[in-house]
Protein backbone atom coordinates (compact mmCIF):
# COMPACT_ATOMS: atom_id res chain seq x y z
CA UNK A 1 0.00 0.00 0.00
CA UNK A 2 2.75 2.32 1.13
CA UNK A 3 3.94 1.54 -2.77
CA UNK A 4 0.98 2.75 -4.44
CA UNK A 5 0.70 5.69 -2.16
CA UNK A 6 4.63 6.90 -3.21
CA UNK A 7 3.68 6.22 -7.01
CA UNK A 8 0.44 8.35 -6.55
CA UNK A 9 2.76 11.27 -4.75
CA UNK A 10 5.57 11.09 -6.84
CA UNK A 11 2.90 11.53 -10.30
CA UNK A 12 1.46 14.55 -8.25
CA UNK A 13 4.56 15.94 -7.76
CA UNK A 14 5.57 15.68 -11.39
CA UNK A 15 2.56 17.29 -12.43
CA UNK A 16 2.88 20.01 -10.09
CA UNK A 17 6.67 20.75 -10.56
CA UNK A 18 5.70 20.44 -13.96
CA UNK A 19 2.96 23.58 -13.63
CA UNK A 20 5.69 25.63 -11.78
CA UNK A 21 8.50 25.41 -14.49
CA UNK A 22 5.75 25.76 -17.34
CA UNK A 23 4.93 28.97 -16.13
CA UNK A 24 8.28 30.12 -15.33
CA UNK A 25 9.35 29.09 -19.03
CA UNK A 26 6.13 30.76 -20.46
CA UNK A 27 7.14 33.82 -18.87
CA UNK A 28 10.70 34.06 -20.45
CA UNK A 29 9.64 32.77 -23.59
CA UNK A 30 6.13 33.78 -24.04
CA UNK A 31 6.42 33.06 -28.10
CA UNK A 32 7.34 29.31 -28.24
CA UNK A 33 4.50 27.96 -26.27
CA UNK A 34 0.96 27.46 -26.28
CA UNK A 35 -0.92 30.29 -24.87
CA UNK A 36 -1.12 31.40 -21.57
CA UNK A 37 -4.16 30.20 -19.94
CA UNK A 38 -5.50 28.50 -16.70
CA UNK A 39 -4.65 25.01 -16.15
CA UNK A 40 -6.84 22.42 -14.45
CA UNK A 41 -6.11 18.65 -13.69
CA UNK A 42 -7.77 15.54 -13.16
CA UNK A 43 -6.42 11.91 -12.12
CA UNK A 44 -7.65 8.04 -12.04
CA UNK A 45 -5.75 5.34 -10.98
CA UNK A 46 -6.60 2.21 -10.24
CA UNK A 47 -4.52 -0.99 -8.88
CA UNK A 48 -6.90 -3.89 -9.93
CA UNK A 49 -5.97 -6.39 -12.69
CA UNK A 50 -7.93 -6.11 -15.76
CA UNK A 51 -7.42 -8.87 -18.37
CA UNK A 52 -8.04 -9.02 -22.24
CA UNK A 53 -8.60 -12.02 -23.65
CA UNK A 54 -9.97 -10.87 -26.93
CA UNK A 55 -6.96 -11.04 -29.55
CA UNK A 56 -7.76 -8.52 -32.71
CA UNK A 57 -10.99 -7.44 -31.52
CA UNK A 58 -9.58 -3.70 -31.46
CA UNK A 59 -9.25 -1.17 -28.89
CA UNK A 60 -10.64 -1.27 -25.57
CA UNK A 61 -11.62 1.47 -23.16
CA UNK A 62 -9.33 0.42 -20.14
CA UNK A 63 -11.22 0.09 -16.63
CA UNK A 64 -11.05 2.80 -14.20
CA UNK A 65 -9.21 4.92 -16.12
CA UNK A 66 -11.82 7.82 -17.24
CA UNK A 67 -12.22 11.18 -16.15
CA UNK A 68 -14.50 13.90 -17.74
CA UNK A 69 -13.12 17.46 -18.15
CA UNK A 70 -14.88 20.93 -18.67
CA UNK A 71 -13.81 23.61 -21.14
CA UNK A 72 -15.86 27.05 -20.96
CA UNK A 73 -17.62 28.73 -23.53
CA UNK A 74 -15.85 30.50 -25.66
CA UNK A 75 -12.59 28.41 -24.43
CA UNK A 76 -10.42 26.05 -26.11
CA UNK A 77 -8.43 23.52 -24.16
CA UNK A 78 -4.40 22.29 -25.07
CA UNK A 79 -5.66 18.63 -23.13
CA UNK A 80 -2.30 16.97 -22.03
CA UNK A 81 -2.77 12.76 -20.85
CA UNK A 82 0.46 10.82 -19.03
CA UNK A 83 -0.81 7.22 -18.43
CA UNK A 84 1.34 4.94 -16.64
CA UNK A 85 0.47 1.43 -15.63
CA UNK A 86 2.37 -2.22 -15.41
CA UNK A 87 1.78 -4.72 -18.02
CA UNK A 88 2.35 -8.36 -18.57
CA UNK A 89 0.93 -10.82 -21.60
CA UNK A 90 1.70 -14.51 -21.79
CA UNK A 91 3.86 -14.54 -24.70
CA UNK A 92 5.58 -11.62 -25.38
CA UNK A 93 3.11 -10.22 -27.70
CA UNK A 94 2.05 -6.41 -28.12
CA UNK A 95 -0.39 -4.27 -25.74
CA UNK A 96 -1.37 -0.67 -27.33
CA UNK A 97 -2.67 2.13 -25.39
CA UNK A 98 -4.03 5.38 -26.68
CA UNK A 99 -5.78 8.29 -25.42
CA UNK A 100 -9.90 9.42 -26.05
CA UNK A 101 -11.04 13.08 -25.30
CA UNK A 102 -14.42 12.33 -26.43
CA UNK A 103 -14.66 10.93 -29.73
CA UNK A 104 -11.67 12.84 -30.27
CA UNK A 105 -8.35 10.29 -30.12
CA UNK A 106 -4.92 12.30 -28.68
CA UNK A 107 -1.78 11.94 -30.51
CA UNK A 108 0.36 10.38 -30.94
CA UNK A 109 -2.52 7.67 -32.28
CA UNK A 110 -1.05 4.85 -29.99
CA UNK A 111 1.81 3.81 -28.11
CA UNK A 112 3.31 0.04 -27.47
CA UNK A 113 3.87 -0.81 -23.83
CA UNK A 114 6.69 -3.22 -23.22
CA UNK A 115 5.66 -6.36 -24.41
CA UNK A 116 7.49 -9.17 -21.83
CA UNK A 117 6.21 -12.13 -20.16
CA UNK A 118 7.26 -10.44 -17.06
CA UNK A 119 5.46 -7.47 -15.67
CA UNK A 120 6.88 -4.05 -16.51
CA UNK A 121 5.74 -0.57 -15.75
CA UNK A 122 5.51 1.79 -18.81
CA UNK A 123 4.07 5.13 -19.22
CA UNK A 124 3.16 7.40 -22.28
CA UNK A 125 1.77 11.14 -22.97
CA UNK A 126 -1.02 12.02 -25.06
CA UNK A 127 -2.15 15.56 -26.57
CA UNK A 128 -4.69 17.50 -28.15
CA UNK A 129 -4.57 21.12 -28.74
CA UNK A 130 -7.26 23.64 -29.61
CA UNK A 131 -9.99 21.06 -28.26
CA UNK A 132 -13.30 23.37 -28.60
CA UNK A 133 -15.34 24.10 -25.63
CA UNK A 134 -17.63 21.59 -23.92
CA UNK A 135 -17.49 18.69 -21.58
CA UNK A 136 -15.79 15.21 -22.70
CA UNK A 137 -14.80 11.98 -21.16
CA UNK A 138 -10.67 11.57 -21.45
CA UNK A 139 -10.47 7.69 -21.24
CA UNK A 140 -7.63 5.16 -22.09
CA UNK A 141 -8.27 2.50 -24.46
CA UNK A 142 -5.89 -1.15 -24.68
CA UNK A 143 -5.18 -3.12 -27.09
CA UNK A 144 -4.16 -6.66 -26.60
CA UNK A 145 -2.87 -8.74 -29.68
CA UNK A 146 -2.77 -11.70 -27.42
CA UNK A 147 -4.13 -12.85 -23.43
CA UNK A 148 -2.92 -9.58 -21.16
CA UNK A 149 -3.11 -8.34 -18.07
CA UNK A 150 -2.56 -4.40 -16.76
CA UNK A 151 -2.76 -3.06 -13.08
CA UNK A 152 -1.32 -0.02 -11.18
CA UNK A 153 -2.59 2.25 -13.67
CA UNK A 154 -2.47 5.91 -13.39
CA UNK A 155 -3.86 8.63 -15.54
CA UNK A 156 -3.10 12.32 -15.23
CA UNK A 157 -5.12 15.08 -17.19
CA UNK A 158 -3.76 18.52 -17.54
CA UNK A 159 -5.98 21.26 -19.49
CA UNK A 160 -4.59 24.40 -20.18
CA UNK A 161 -7.90 26.73 -21.22
CA UNK A 162 -7.14 29.24 -23.04
CA UNK A 163 -8.98 31.62 -25.73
Amino acid sequence: MLQKARFLVGAVLVVLTSAAVSYAVSAAVPDSLRPAGSTRYAVAQSTAATSDNSGDAGFENMADMATSISIPAGKKGDVMVVYCGETVTGDASTIRVRAMAGGSLLGPPNVPMDTVTTAGMDCATFYKLNVPDGTRTVRMQWHAYTSATIWNRTMIVTVNIHD
